[in-house]
């Protein structure tokens, strides 16, 4: 299945999520990805030691990478509502 896009071809980009196991928000995200067939990369980050992340001035997770480029303001791409 080819993902179709008036702005552009995502195929064209990697993408990489920086999660903690098991975290909720990332479900819908997965989802949408998976349904579309858009392949991406998973990182488990280590809640204690974030050693994942010591790379990065930003020390939260979810951490979207495309391309290489951080996404780290979380609320533009996974949505999490918990009330």
């Amino acid at each position: 299945m080819q993902v179709r896009n008036n702005f552009m071809n995502i195929e064209l980009f990697s993408f990489t999520v920086l999660k903690i196991v098991d975290c909720f928000c990332l479900v819908k995200f997965s989802a949408y990805l998976d349904y579309y067939d858009i392949p991406y990369k998973v990182v488990e980050v280590n809640p204690i030691s974030k050693k994942e992340i010591k790379w990065s001035d930003y020390k939260k997770v979810p951490i979207l990478l495309v391309d290489g480029e951080q996404l780290v303001d979380s609320s533009g791409y996974f949505h999490c509502d918990f009330s």
